[in-house]
């Protein structure tokens, strides 16, 4: 079992996926961690701590109280990224889907470029126009990579480490983007982007 630490309310764990969705927040990188646990089916325990008031105990845990991190075995691992590998080294038995190799390139520097621009839009409302210059990579790379005839995520039917790493920043799109800038995808443009977000 996986002692798992993501952002949320202190004290609201729980070992319910459904559960653990409405708790941790707007958090995308937890949300990457729990959807790798979820589809690796591997057993964790979910300690939810408040980013804005982290408990003195978690500072035991983590010195700088960062999350996400997990703890197995003894050792401490944190950053989503760090996290998705390590959980892949560690639990062979169900890896991530390789993704649909149609095209040669690296998807992640696409997907990185519209979660740095998503950010600064909502930090900064003068920069809509660089992030919607993203969401037209984004849509691109999306037509590009998925083979609808073999389903609809970057593994096919089942979920790569790539649709892990962007599932949360669209959630975190569709939430804050309306939350903070009123802000929603236009109707007949990004039909990939839709497509991928309604599967």
């Amino acid at each position: 079992t996986v002692d798992v630490f993501v952002s949320g309310p202190t004290g609201a764990g729980s070992t319910s996926h459904t559960e653990a969705m409405n708790v941790i927040g707007d958090c995308p990188y937890s949300h990457r961690v729990l959807l790798a646990l979820e589809e690796k089916r591997v057993s964790y325990n979910l300690i939810t701590i408040d980013r804005k008031l982290r408990p003195s105990w978690y500072f035991n845990v983590h010195p700088e109280a960062k999350v996400p991190v997990i703890s197995h075995d003894g050792i401490l691992i944190e950053e989503s990224s760090n996290i998705v590998d390590y959980l892949e080294a560690k639990f062979p038995e169900k890896l991530l889907a390789q993704r649909n190799q149609k095209v040669a390139a690296d998807p992640l520097p696409v997907i990185e470029g519209f979660r740095t621009s998503f950010t600064r839009f909502i930090e900064h409302e003068d920069k809509k126009r660089e992030f919607m210059e993203s969401l037209v990579s984004l849509d691109s790379l999306l037509q590009a990579f998925i083979a609808p005839e073999k389903g609809p995520f970057f593994g096919g039917k089942k979920l790569a480490e790539e649709d892990v790493t962007i599932m949360p920043y669209l959630h975190h799109m569709e939430i804050a983007g309306k939350l903070v800038r009123d802000f929603e995808l236009p109707n007949g443009l990004f039909p990939c982007i839709k497509n991928y977000m309604d599967a």
